[in-house]
């Protein structure tokens, strides 16, 4: 009897989670369609993870750019990972850097690490390694572990910055203790 009690009780939290997703998403695309900016955001999401909807990369598309428009950074952030992915476009590396660019000069942690790697590997821009550390820098000091590491590792071997030994292990110990987690981090916190 006890299972079927579970059982009953896990059905009924699905049908209320369902109903309750399908409520959330006609009262976001109300909000959005009406042309408020977070609204379009969270609907765009909504589409883009298949939440309450179907996934439909071309509406998150769609959502993302009306509230990208307006300013959102995290929007801009979101449009720069569909082209860089190619989720429900033409990858386009260029269109990436673009979108990244106007999210980082907004302050977007994510965006800045992005566009740093981007700068890093020479995609969709000319490699340089003075612009990457830049970006990575600004994103690690808003605690982004793996731009922490990243930069720690261009302290070490001296890309788009001086070389330091010193300011490597103090990024990497950071990273660490951010949750960045490689087997440098782990003979770190063994005490090697």
């Amino acid at each position: 009897m006890k299972p079927t009690n579970k059982f009953l009780a896990v059905f009924l939290g699905m049908v209320l989670s369902v109903s309750a997703l399908a409520s959330d998403f006609s009262q976001t695309q109300i909000r959005a369609q009406s042309g408020n900016m977070d609204a379009q955001l969270e609907l765009g999401a909504m589409y883009y993870q298949g939440r309450g909807v179907p996934q439909d990369y071309r509406q998150a598309l769609y959502w993302f750019n009306k509230s990208a428009v307006q300013g959102s950074k995290e929007a801009q952030h979101n449009l720069g990972v569909m082209y860089e992915n190619g989720d429900g476009v033409t990858r386009d590396l260029r269109q990436a850097q673009q979108w990244y660019f106007k999210a980082a000069n907004q302050g977007s942690q994510l965006a800045q690490y992005n566009l740093g790697m981007l700068y890093y590997r020479g995609q969709g821009v000319a490699q340089n390694y003075g612009e990457a550390f830049k970006w990575l820098e600004k994103s690690a000091q808003q605690n982004h572990p793996t731009a922490q590491y990243n930069l720690a590792v261009m302290y070490e071997q001296g890309q788009g910055t001086n070389k330091d030994l010193a300011k490597s292990q103090q990024w990497i110990d950071k990273a660490c203790s951010n949750g960045y987690n490689n087997n440098r981090c782990a003979n770190l916190q063994a005490g090697n």
